[in-house]
């Protein structure tokens, strides 16, 4: 009999749902417990595996839960019928355990053998290392080949990782077979099990952060998919091929660097393999930082990892029919972009507790802790709507986004628009053009669930200035009351609900059914008495600059925009000092989300005379400017308003940082 401690639900010795004999414990995952059993009726073994879910889940979210847990389970069912290379399932259900427990379950078939990060193990206590190439791809071909077949129905599995490939003998024959599919979507992707955690004080973490895809760690970085298992499944190729993992780091906050920086990619050449340079550019893009960079899909990556590896005559032989060709969806080198960034890699919020260092170096940790994310809000999106700053780089399919590109009576025949450059109606300020959409999903949420659906989307919510610009340009805006990005005195700023007029105060938690999220590019609102609003563009531009390599969690991409030395916190600080502080920054918290909102730019000139033949004539000379933000910040789950006040010099470089966080909700 099993203690307590290894199984909570008291399952070893009962019988499961009347039909499933338990066994014994096999295994313990982040959010799940393996039996052993059989079958009552056909004597034969299974694996039973037990979703361990906080008890405070109950009623409707349990009931929604529930739903989406066995529509899961019947696609793995359906799924694991076309394809030996994914665990099959037999059953799924919901029962209460002998220990009062609700238990999620799924019934798997029985595999003996061991897992791909036991084998990896045992060859290195062995001292065997890890294996050729062409070893690696033929053992990890089946694998490849069971994620072609469900990516090709729009299925992802968003965990792969040697714990979850498992060797065993199929007819004689060694086979790679892939566990725990849709175990990370359905938990991952329902509010209220993400609530139930909260409550509880635990976290959830539905993939592993070894091998996770930049996505993964922040949904700034974009929604995942299929393009997140070929992020991981090439992690794993190295690991096969080098012996131990790609990803290098002692905690999640270093291991998330480590796969969103832009610089030092994972690749076999930088563990000292030299696999050619074919094998090496498409590992590259395979393990692009930018999502939209990586190819597709795994039979897109497989089939030109097979290509390059024909061509440098360690061909591993046909690949099966499932794995047919593709087109990448890059180049293996993507025109170069100074800050490693791309103009419609879209964004997204992962919310973490941030530990602030206090004073003006909180600034530097408030406004610094980003480095490689994805540049969800950039100013060339803002400006040219550009797809890409690659114009070779062919579109990569995208599972439908829930986005209106119609009318629809749920929003007035509101499609996405552009709004075209100009002044924010009564008021001072000045937008660079933008576009808006409004999400179709997007209504009755939080102001946090809002924000988050944009920026899936690539965007974030519209601010008050964003607001009103699009109503007046599209009065149907103002029929439905909008939650904006704008904070005013702690609370948030709701506009519309009949017209453009209505503007009310609301806290961020508030549920209004009525409520909408619009969603729109990111333009900051610009004000100058001494800037003609035509040059504000211009400011504009570099403010999001700032804002985006910020946000990116970028340090190359921060220190690219600043003079080699810096004022922060009364103290000058050269660049190796700020690239210091950034580092120990990193490793203290994971996310924050920096939104600048209106910022008041003021420009600097000084007196000189100009000589010319016959006199002297006055002329000014830019010296530098300024720009005062009121931002908003997101992080942990809450936004809170900020003052920031950027100084630069003359050539736009970041000279000095002032910074003023008010406490959440006014406190």
């Amino acid at each position: 009999m099993s203690e307590p401690s290894e199984d909570p639900f008291g399952w070893v010795g009962a019988a499961l749902d009347g039909k499933y004999q338990v066994d014994a414990v096999v295994g313990r995952g982040g959010f799940g417990i393996v039996y052993r059993a059989h079958h009552l009726g056909f004597d034969q073994t299974v694996a039973i595996k037990c979703l361990r879910i906080p008890q405070t889940l109950s009623g409707s979210g349990r009931d929604e839960f529930e739903r989406d847990f066995l529509a899961e389970g019947r696609l793995l069912h359906q799924l694991s019928r076309a394809t030996a290379g994914i665990v099959q399932a037999l059953d799924v259900g919901a029962v209460v355990s002998p220990n009062a427990i609700w238990t999620p379950f799924i019934v798997l078939e029985w595999l003996d053998g061991l897992s791909l990060e036991a084998d990896l193990a045992e060859r290195r206590r062995v001292g065997l290392g890890g294996r050729s190439l062409r070893e690696a791809v033929e053992l990890l071909n089946s694998a490849a080949r069971a994620l072609a077949l469900a990516h090709e129905q729009g299925i992802a599995h968003r965990d792969i990782k040697p714990a979850n490939l498992f060797l065993t003998d199929l007819g004689g024959r060694t086979t790679l077979k892939i566990l725990d599919f849709g175990i990370a979507k359905v938990v991952s992707e329902s509010d209220s099990i993400s609530k139930a955690f909260e409550e509880t004080g635990t976290s959830l973490q539905t993939f592993t952060a070894r091998y996770g895809a930049p996505e993964q760690f922040s949904r700034r970085y974009g929604a995942t998919g299929p393009w997140t298992d070929v992020f991981a499944l090439a992690l794993v190729l190295i690991e096969v091929v080098a012996g131990h993992a790609a990803l290098q780091g002692a905690d999640v906050a270093q291991l998330f660097i480590a796969s969103a920086d832009t610089v030092h990619r994972p690749s076999l050449r930088e563990l000292g393999f030299d696999p050619g340079s074919g094998i090496d550019a498409v590992l590259q893009i395979a393990l692009a930082v930018d999502p939209k960079q990586r190819y597709g899909n795994a039979a897109a990556f497989w089939d030109a990892l097979s290509t390059a590896l024909a061509q440098t005559g360690d061909d591993p032989g046909p690949l099966p029919s499932a794995l047919a060709p593709s087109e990448p969806t890059a180049r293996a080198n993507p025109s170069p972009d100074p800050f490693g960034l791309l103009a419609d890699r879209p964004p997204v919020l992962r919310r973490t507790r941030l530990a602030l260092i206090s004073g003006a170096t909180a600034l530097l940790a408030a406004l610094l802790l980003w480095r490689g994310r994805a540049p969800s809000f950039t100013p060339q999106g803002v400006s040219s709507n550009s797809a890409s700053s690659n114009t070779e780089s062919k579109p990569m399919p995208r599972p439908s986004s829930g986005l209106f590109e119609g009318g629809s009576s749920a929003f007035a025949g509101l499609p996405a628009r552009d709004v075209s450059a100009g002044p924010v109606p009564s008021s001072s300020a000045w937008l660079d053009k933008f576009s808006v959409m409004r999400r179709e999903e997007n209504q009755g949420l939080s102001f946090e669930q809002a924000f988050a659906r944009c920026v899936d989307a690539g965007k974030t919510l519209c601010t008050e200035a964003q607001w009103s610009r699009a109503c007046n340009a599209f009065p149907e805006v103002g029929n439905a009351s909008s939650w904006t990005e704008s904070l005013d005195d702690g609370l948030v700023v709701v506009r519309g609900g009949g017209s453009c007029a209505p503007r009310k105060l609301v806290s961020e938690t508030d549920r209004d059914a009525q409520n909408v999220g619009l969603c729109c590019d990111r333009a900051v609102a610009m004000t100058s008495t001494s800037l003609q609003k035509p040059f504000l563009a211009s400011t504009a531009s570099v403010v999001l600059k700032l804002e985006r390599a910020l946000n990116q969690r970028s340090i190359d991409g921060f220190l690219e925009l600043t003079e080699d030395r810096v004022l922060l916190d009364k103290h000058m600080r050269d660049k190796p000092s700020l690239k210091g502080l950034l580092t120990q920054s990193f490793a203290k918290a994971h996310d924050l989300v920096i939104i600048n909102d209106t910022c008041e730019i003021e420009v600097f000139a000084r007196k000189v005379l100009k000589h010319s033949h016959r006199s002297k004539r006055p002329s000014y000379e830019t010296t530098g400017w300024t720009a005062a933000c009121l931002q908003t910040r997101h992080r942990d789950g809450k936004a809170v308003s900020a003052k920031s006040r950027y100084e630069f010099s003359a050539s736009s470089r970041l000279r000095a940082v002032d910074d003023d966080e008010a406490p959440p909700n006014g406190d």
